[in-house]
Formats: C-alpha cells, sequence, structure tokens
C-alpha cells in the first residue's frame, strides 16, 4: 500500500544500521578479546569484518536515492473523468433540508455563515461568523442549543473561523488564536492558543493522532499544522503553493491556503486554494499522492493597478473545501469568477474516486452552491445566501 513504502523503507535503514553497528564493535572486539591470536589473523579478521560494514552500509548510502526513485504518486487527470462517456452519471443537487429564516425567530436567522459540520448523531452546527456564534440543530433542522458565546474568557470566543467534531462528538471551534472545545453534551471543556495569525479554513481530528488546523503560515509556507492532544505542536508540513514560485506576499496570503478532510484510510486530504491540486498526506505529514486535473477555468489571482494608482487583488478561481461521501468517493469545488460580472460566479463539482481518479464534474453556470461539509449518510450542506442566509442539506446524485 502507499502508506506502508516510507515506514518500509525507514525499517531497513534501521536494520542496516544495526548490522553496521554490530559488524563495527565486533571489529573492534577482536583486538580486545583474542589478543592470544597471532597479528596477521587479527589484521585479517579485521579486514573481513570491514568488508562486511561496508556490504551493510549499502542500504544506507543508497536510502535517499531509493527514497527519491520511489516518487510521491501522481494522478493526473484528463477530461471529465471516467463516467463523463456515460450521460446518466452526472451530479445532481436534491435539496431536503432548510434552516434559515429572514426574518422571526433568532435561533433560524445567520449573518454569514462560514462553516457546517455534523457529527456521527447527524446534528448539526453552524459557525455564523457574522454573530459570533455557533448553533446546533438536530437532524431535522429543530434548533437545539448555542454552543459558546462571544468573548475573551473560557467558553468564549470572537471571529469564529471554522467548527469541527471528532469521533466522540467533541466540538472545535478555532477562532482568532485560539481552539475551544466542548463535550457532546456543550459542556466547555478545555481551549488551547494555537499562535497561528492566518485564517483557519480546517479543523480535523484523526483518532490516535491529533489534531490538525489548516492556517497558512506565510512566514513558513507551510498550511497544515498538527498537535496532539496534550494541544503541543508537533509538525508543521505541505508547502504553500507560493514555494518556489514568484508570488506577492498579498495574492498567497489571499490563495496561498487551503482546507483538510480525513479520509476513511486515515489519511490527510488537502485541497490548495489555488491553482487546483488535491494531495494525500499520512498523519505524520508524509506527502503520499498528488491529484492533478487538466482544466480550462483556473484563473490566477493577481494584483492590478487601479486607476487611482493603487493595487487591487484580482480574484482568482478558488477550490475547496473537500468532502468525503462514504468509502469510496470524495467531492471537491471550484469557484469561478465570472468575466464581466462582478461578484457573480460559477461552481464546479468534481467527484473522484478515493485513490485520486476523477470519476465526473458538473459545473453549475451562474450560481455559488458553496458546500462545506457532508455527514456519514452522504448528503451535502451549503452556506446559501441566494434570498438570505441559510443552510441548505442536498442528496447528492451520480444519476442512473
Amino acid at each position: 500500500a502507499p502508506g506502508m513504502r516510507v515506514p518500509g523503507a525507514l525499517l531497513l535503514l534501521g536494520l542496516a544500521r544495526r548490522w553496521g553497528r554490530q559488524y563495527l564493535r565486533r571489529c573492534i572486539i577482536v583486538e580486545v578479546a583474542e589478543p592470544e591470536a597471532p597479528l596477521s589473523e587479527r589484521k585479517h579478521e579485521v579486514k573481513r569484518r570491514y568488508s562486511l560494514l561496508l556490504i551493510a552500509s549499502v542500504p544506507v548510502l543508497l536510502f535517499p536515492l531509493a527514497l527519491r526513485a520511489e516518487d510521491v504518486k501522481v494522478v493526473h487527470n484528463e477530461g471529465d473523468g471516467i463516467w463523463s462517456s456515460d450521460p446518466s452519471k452526472h451530479i445532481e443537487l436534491i435539496p431536503d433540508l432548510v434552516i434559515g429564516e429572514e426574518d422571526g425567530d433568532d435561533d433560524l436567522i445567520f449573518g454569514r455563515i462560514t462553516a457546517i459540520t455534523v457529527d456521527s448523531r447527524l446534528n448539526i452546527y453552524v459557525l455564523d461568523f457574522g454573530m459570533n456564534r455557533v448553533q446546533m440543530y438536530d437532524s431535522n433542522g429543530v434548533f437545539v442549543r448555542s454552543i459558546g458565546s462571544e468573548g475573551e474568557g473560557p467558553g468564549h470566543f470572537f471571529s469564529p473561523m471554522t467548527v469541527s467534531t471528532d469521533a466522540t462528538d467533541h466540538v472545535y471551534v478555532a477562532s482568532t488564536g485560539r481552539v475551544s472545545i466542548w463535550d457532546d453534551e456543550g459542556n466547555y471543556v478545555d481551549e488551547f492558543r494555537h499562535g497561528l495569525s492566518g485564517w483557519v479554513r480546517s479543523v480535523a481530528v484523526v483518532e490516535g493522532h491529533g489534531l490538525f488546523l489548516a492556517c497558512l503560515d506565510i512566514l513558513e509556507h507551510k498550511v497544515i499544522h498538527k498537535y496532539n492532544f496534550g494541544h503541543e505542536s508537533q509538525v508543521s508540513f505541505c508547502d504553500s503553493y507560493a514555494v518556489g514560485a514568484d508570488v506577492a506576499p498579498p495574492v498567497e496570503q489571499f490563495a496561498g491556503g487551503g482546507s483538510v478532510a480525513i479520509g476513511p484510510n486515515g489519511f490527510i486530504y488537502f485541497t490548495q486554494l489555488y491553482p487546483y491540486e488535491i494531495r494525500i498526506f499520512t498523519p505524520d505529514g508524509s506527502l503520499l499522492t498528488r491529484i492533478e486535473r487538466e482544466n480550462d477555468f483556473t484563473i490566477a489571482p493577481a494584483m492590478r493597478k487601479l486607476d487611482s494608482g493603487g493595487m487591487n487583488l484580482r480574484m482568482g478561481t478558488m477550490s475547496g473545501p473537500i468532502m468525503m461521501l462514504g468509502n469510496d468517493v470524495f467531492i471537491n469545488m471550484v469557484f469561478i469568477p465570472r468575466s464581466g460580472d462582478e461578484g457573480s460566479m460559477d461552481t464546479v463539482i468534481d467527484a473522484f474516486h478515493i485513490d485520486g481518479r476523477l470519476l465526473t464534474t458538473n459545473r453549475f453556470e451562474n450560481r455559488t452552491v458553496s458546500l462545506r461539509c457532508a455527514d456519514r449518510l452522504g448528503r451535502v450542506y451549503a452556506a446559501d445566501r441566494e434570498e438570505f442566509p441559510r443552510v441548505v442539506r442536498y442528496r447528492i446524485s451520480f444519476g442512473g
């Protein structure tokens, strides 16, 4: 399996080092433990064992070369996917629940929805950045309770950015400078300072490994940051697309991040905002796979000069978030600005096999389909703003 390549190589490296040390010790012991042997015999024995040491060292010397030869897997997708020849295999979104009102009950009025997550019991958590709150609803859209509230103390947050749940239905809210945690009954548990200054786009918890935040560190050009369950920083990985490229800092800050999701295999699936690319990592940060997708819709973000003489950021295509639909399929989205139509976008939804092969795609013209998450039944949840801010749940169908 791809996830076993590097661990297997590390095992060989450890064995080679152990054998090498053993042979080296024996070479030294010959001089000390066998003083009664003739000098010529002792010299011969040292040479023989030194030769064995060199042989044992070959895997160590070749290990970096072998690691480079064992390239990261690249899945390159052309066209519209392996289902494109079947006209019945297209993506359909079928609404089956709406949460939100234009006016009326305060618990159903939203300001600006930036994140949605669903726990194992199918409860729905809506992060409202505009109102500095997280609202919980049951699977039928009935309000249950608020999680935390605006403020600076324990159990409070300011400018919440994203929300997620783990396997035990604990709720994680990332806000300015920290992550706050509640249990499955809505009781405040703990918080920790993550020390990141950028926008945390997603939080993911991998059982047995830790907590992963997707947030661009523009100084180190890393996007994914791992913390253990003691809230200690472990490692930062996943290069920003600006690494090795001539990218202005404001452009990187806008488009250099991305979001993460946990696959059924326990791997970290990352989709970057720009350009279109999906990467798969092990929980320790080792890159396994790059998924590429040929397209004709990518628009690069860039700085542009205004008539007034100032500079402005021209928005390009933006990708993500990524969502798992069961054990075999995940979807990724791309938002495409429409030329000459300020603020209007098309949305592309791509469906992939878990191994990275593009299955099918659909482009929703002049429509922003802002999907935020999927539940364990494969339904997806969108932050809809066409009439007023609301949550729309869809059943997703691939036709046929």
